[in-house]
């Protein structure tokens, strides 16, 4: 067990340490001036020692730079924001969030500040943009997370970050697609049958893998990213349950399930790719279930898989929709279908309501 030694002061941080919870994940604690000397603590989500150390002179040097440009009273770029918060969400493990939202901004509005941000340069950006309105919300909506995740960590001002209401399109109505009571089995069945129809040995490796994700995507509802990073230790096949829960990773409202009941018919692909999965000197199963560390690694092979089965328009996100989209035809209630796919019951409602069979009937007499 690791501990910093030293407890530099740092501008307004003063006293930061590194020290384990009562869990083993690794802390960085701090005394925060300007909030009246506040004891502060941010998890470093790891309870490797090297890690942990990694972070935490991250999380030094950007103290530093914090202080520095306070100190030489020069406001950060939109730019130079951007890439503070993308360093920030990659230590935390969420290296994708925001990289794709944040490219056009950073081109294209990278060289401003955050004071000089206004809703004339904002409604420029948004009209002059020749993108979608969903895209132009992202975007924007990513902007507006950098600046008040900027003015939370004071490297700018609260008051600096913009308005932004009147600026981002409204979200329009949600783009279902989803495989009917019909295609759902068929597509099921296709993708166990597909590693058979490989020759070459690569090609099977990759078609095993697409099996094995449709198969828990349509069975489980859960997200792409969770199934990606579902390891052997969170199976429990003799109980029959999977704990989509990443041990350390904060709890937000995309939530990831934990308990999630194994189908009949998922229980002997599961059982196979233990099978086939490293073991660790017990015998025991090691690794990720479906074999990628990177949830692109699957986009091509599982388009190809798609392509081939006449379906080129389902993605992996489109087996999510579908577990719900046929849960809510079944008549199951909404708020049920929520707390199984780790969604708030307005979101569900807002995607599957209008499914829900009779769903107005119960309120009106006969």
């Amino acid at each position: 067990m690791v501990t910093s030694t030293n407890r530099p002061d740092i501008g307004d941080y003063r006293k930061i340490r590194l020290k384990p919870n009562a869990k083993g994940y690794y802390e960085i604690w701090w005394t925060d001036a300007a909030a009246g000397y506040l004891t502060r603590r941010q998890s470093t989500a790891t309870k490797d020692p090297a890690e942990a150390q990694r972070y935490f002179d991250a999380f030094c040097a950007d103290a530093r730079g914090q202080a520095q440009a306070i100190a030489a009273g020069k406001p950060a770029t939109v730019d130079e924001l951007c890439r503070a918060w993308l360093g920030f969400a990659a230590a935390q493990g969420k290296d994708l969030v925001g990289g794709r939202a944040l490219a056009a901004i950073r081109r294209e509005l990278g060289h401003y500040t955050a004071p000089e941000l206004d809703g004339v340069i904002l409604q420029d950006y948004a009209l002059g943009r020749r993108r979608s309105p969903g895209t132009i919300r992202r975007e924007l909506g990513a902007l507006r997370t950098v600046l008040i995740w900027a003015g939370d960590q004071r490297r700018i001002s609260r008051d600096d970050v913009p308005v932004f209401k009147g600026v981002i399109p409204p979200s329009g109505p949600p783009r279902l697609r989803f495989l009917d009571a019909t295609q759902e089995p068929r597509f099921w069945a296709e993708a166990q049958r597909w590693p058979d129809t490989q020759t070459n040995p690569r090609d099977r490796v990759a078609a095993q893998r697409v099996a094995l994700f449709v198969a828990l995507g349509l069975d489980t509802a859960a997200r792409r990213e969770a199934i990606i990073e579902l390891t052997w230790d969170r199976v429990d096949l003799a109980a029959g349950t999977i704990d989509f829960h990443l041990p350390g990773r904060r709890l937000t409202k995309k939530r990831r399930v934990r308990g999630v009941r194994v189908a009949k018919r998922l229980m002997p692909v599961l059982k196979e790719a233990w099978l086939r999965a490293p073991k660790d000197p017990g015998g025991q199963a090691i690794g990720r279930v479906v074999g990628y560390t990177n949830p692109d690694s699957l986009a091509r092979p599982f388009a190809r898989f798609a392509a081939d089965v006449g379906m080129p328009w389902v993605t992996p996100h489109v087996l999510r929709h579908t577990w719900g989209s046929l849960r809510a035809m079944e008549g199951h209630s909404l708020y049920d279908i929520a707390q199984a796919m780790g969604d708030t019951i307005a979101t569900i409602e807002a995607i599957y309501l209008h499914l829900s069979p009779d769903h107005l009937r119960a309120v009106f007499k006969a």
